[in-house]
């Protein structure tokens, strides 16, 4: 499925049907409304879970939103995605870690964080250390992004399970989730209650 603004017919990856256009500012896309307002909702939703992990995060250096096909992207039930570069994580490789909708806080649909050191990033970008299957777009989300509007670049990767680093850990450990981790995603999001 190919998006583009109606207006000037620049063509859009998935994250940035939900924004506006990059070249004219239009909102019109040639999608259909329902998935139009999902666009404009994980967008938003991925602005404001940016904001709040610089916030919370000194070592951030950098959140990407990463994102596939469109026709996946669109539904409801697709998790998110965000790639964190942090000065201050362990070296761990590409782990991706899960988390549901928290409804309560603002978060309605499922989200996938992966967070990586900047070294990590440079063999992310050298092709030396790959991403999960599906995340070969990437939107950068700037620590000024606000809920409203664009938010930085976008390019095009590609990603695949070929050749992939020794980093990557085993598929059985991607679903493992660090206390820490989880840990500072339920205070980040006001979920520190007790369960």
């Amino acid at each position: 499925m190919m998006i583009n603004c109606t207006k000037c017919g620049r063509e859009l990856t998935a994250q940035q049907a939900g924004e506006a256009c990059p070249t004219c500012g239009s909102l019109d896309r040639n999608l259909k409304v329902e998935d139009q307002i999902i666009a404009r909702d994980k967008a938003r939703m991925a602005r404001e879970v940016a904001k709040k992990h610089y916030e919370v995060e000194p070592g951030m250096t950098r959140i990407i939103r990463c994102s596939g096909q469109a026709d996946v992207e669109f539904k409801p039930s697709e998790p998110v995605k965000f790639l964190e570069v942090n000065a201050n994580t362990v070296a761990s490789g590409v782990l991706p870690l899960g988390f549901d909708p928290a409804p309560a806080s603002g978060i309605h649909f499922p989200s996938v964080i992966v967070e990586i050191t900047p070294g990590e990033y440079a063999k992310v970008q050298a092709k030396q250390l790959s991403l999960p299957e599906g995340w070969a777009n990437w939107d950068n989300l700037s620590r000024n992004s606000d809920a409203t509007g664009g938010n930085g670049s976008s390019r095009r990767i590609t990603s695949s399970r070929k050749g992939q680093s020794h980093d990557n850990p085993s598929p059985d450990r991607e679903l493992q989730m660090p206390s820490q981790g989880r840990d500072r995603f339920r205070t980040v999001h006001g979920l520190d209650r007790p369960e």
